[in-house]
């Protein structure tokens, strides 16, 4: 890891940005993660923002919320928008209850109203709460359907 991270250091020094996306976006998102949370803050922004927007949902949710309010901090309104919109609602939720009220007033302010409704709902179960840990993110399958049926919905209806 510390062979990655002077590499990365030395990329951004000479503007090799392209060099830096092809070797982070090789790594599963947890790994990735990790590498940022040993960079600087500076650093950590500048390569977070080259990993393509799916990715970057992924790997902010594993960061450590240091790294995740140092982000919130410092990127547009549009790109918050974009993280809260495809966290996973359980994700969002853990990540507000770390955050102090006026990231979590400049994260909420990005969300729609339904959305921002269904997060106060979970913020309001006590911590470790049968609530407060399940998600609403899932796929409901009937006794009646084949196993070719559910596949199909679930291939249709399912996250990831």
């Amino acid at each position: 890891m510390y062979e990655m991270i002077s590499f990365i250091e030395t990329a951004i020094q000479e503007g090799k940005f392209s060099k830096i996306r092809e070797l982070v976006i090789q790594l599963n998102v947890v790994d990735i993660a990790h590498l940022l949370d040993e960079l600087d803050e500076e650093k950590t922004l500048i390569v977070f923002r080259l990993l393509p927007k799916e990715i970057s949902v992924e790997v902010f949710s594993y960061m450590s919320k240091e790294q995740q309010q140092y982000i919130i901090e410092s990127i547009t309104d549009k790109e918050i928008k974009h993280i809260i919109d495809n966290l996973f609602m359980d994700d969002t939720v853990d990540i507000l209850e770390e955050m102090p009220a006026n990231i979590v007033k400049k994260i909420l302010s990005h969300v729609s109203v339904d959305r921002r409704k269904l997060i106060n709902q979970f913020l309001r179960y006590p911590e470790n709460s049968a609530g407060s840990l399940m998600t609403i993110e899932y796929v409901d399958l009937k006794k009646e359907m084949t196993v070719e049926q559910a596949l199909q919905h679930v291939r249709k209806t399912g996250v990831d």
